[in-house]
């Protein structure tokens, strides 16, 4: 979920309180690690983010340059909130569920188009309308529990189960059993992350580091038939930022390091 936080600029400061569902928050949270999609409706224009269990950015007094879109993500939003009739009836539910996107929640009237658009989509339903904010919940997808932020897919891309997270951006550190049936060969991991993700991450399976599948639209790896352990950590993006710390934790070590009196020493 969003950690509330505070932002401004100069002396002015104001607080930043989350908005997000008590359920959406919850699932964030869960082995699912699964995020909320958070649309707004301008007229004519239709804002949107990704809300999940990552903290927030660093406080600062300016903007941060913007970050590239995800057009996987932008792709998911035209396909729900799209009228493309071509488009077959579980895209949208699809898109948004390879995302590991559990909820939609939208600001405004329950009598907006958009609001009946996603009533209507299959494989979303809507669980409440509360002061303006109105929830939809994606329902799982195959034989998946629900919407998360890794799962395994055979070799076509068929769901197969939901790999359990233990923190933010996809880290995990758990047990893969062996692969039974028809998934014994081409089984994959993959990580509802942009592909950037793949250069600051780690994934290893018993003990050894896997490269990513190449031309794939999020970060993919092939897994063996046998079992193991999975562990997936990141690097920090900005290396320089954590020498820094470290340098700036070594300083005020020295700083308060006891050396002992400074005077000299009498005789009697």
């Amino acid at each position: 979920m969003v950690i509330p936080g505070w932002v401004g600029v100069s002396a002015v400061l104001t607080r930043q309180v989350p908005n997000t569902p008590a359920v959406a928050a919850d699932q964030a949270d869960s082995p699912l690690g699964n995020r909320l999609l958070a649309m707004t409706w301008d007229r004519d224009a239709i804002g949107y983010r990704l809300v999940g269990a990552e903290p927030g950015p660093v406080v600062r007094d300016l903007p941060d340059a913007l970050a590239a879109p995800d057009p996987l993500l932008g792709a998911a939003v035209k396909s729900t909130v799209g009228t493309d009739e071509l488009a077959s009836a579980g895209a949208a539910h699809d898109a948004l569920a390879d995302l590991g996107v559990g909820f939609v929640s939208i600001a405004g009237a329950s009598t907006e188009p958009l609001v009946n658009q996603l009533d209507a989509t299959a494989g979303v339903t809507r669980l409440s309308n509360n002061n303006g904010l109105i929830l939809w919940r994606v329902l799982p997808r195959g034989s998946a529990i629900g919407s998360s932020r890794v799962r395994l897919v055979d070799a076509t891309g068929a769901p197969l189960a939901s790999i359990p997270v233990t923190g933010d951006h996809g880290r995990t550190d758990v047990g893969i059993g062996p692969a039974t049936g028809a998934s014994a060969a081409g089984r994959r991991l993959v990580v509802a992350e942009p592909n950037q993700w793949a250069a600051h991450a780690a994934v290893t399976f018993a003990g050894r580091r896997l490269a990513t599948v190449a031309g794939a639209q999020q970060p993919t790896y092939l897994l063996p038939p046998t079992a193991g352990r999975l562990s997936i950590t990141l690097v920090p993006t900005y290396q320089r930022w954590r020498w820094g710390q470290l340098g700036l934790l070594l300083v005020a070590l020295f700083m308060t390091a006891p050396f002992g009196s400074m005077g000299g020493r009498r005789t009697p």
